[in-house]
């Protein structure tokens, strides 16, 4: 934790104007301590909490816990349980990218130099709620 430190973030969403960790992010600031430290993380079970398949938009719901693995044998387990939409095939792929993220975020108690907003602004929450409307409504969206 002490060689890593804070991530820089580098996306950006566009319609929100906001920045935000990417997995990329997370990796690139943990590879090189983990490596360093004889450490690797991989997934040892998933599990499906949710799927909810719409007109519009699939939603995934997914628990997954990675061993993180010193070269010594010792480890220790790390669950999340994370949530992703998509309007095609790729929602599942998006819920592990995001489980890595949360999991290693966890870990290394990970902060980010910079951080999006806690509270929308007035436009944000215009854009936000024209969005769901165009996509089926909030209640659909949940």
């Amino acid at each position: 934790m002490k060689t890593v430190g804070k991530i820089h973030p580098t996306g950006f969403n566009v319609n929100l104007k906001y920045k935000y960790v990417t997995e990329k992010d997370v990796i690139h600031a943990v590879r090189d301590a983990m490596v360093d430290q004889g450490l690797i993380i991989f997934p040892t079970s998933t599990r499906c909490v949710r799927y909810q398949e719409n007109v519009k938009i699939n939603r995934f719901d997914i628990e997954v816990t990675y061993r993180v693995q010193h070269v010594s044998n010792e480890h220790i387990d790390v669950t999340v349980v994370v949530g992703s939409s998509d309007r095609n095939d790729k929602g599942s792929q998006k819920a592990m990218v995001t489980a890595l993220k949360y999991a290693l975020k966890q870990l290394f108690l990970l902060t980010e130099e910079e951080s999006r907003p806690q509270t929308a602004t007035p436009e944000q929450t215009e854009q936000f709620e024209a969005w769901c409307q165009r996509n089926g409504g909030f209640e659909r969206i949940l």
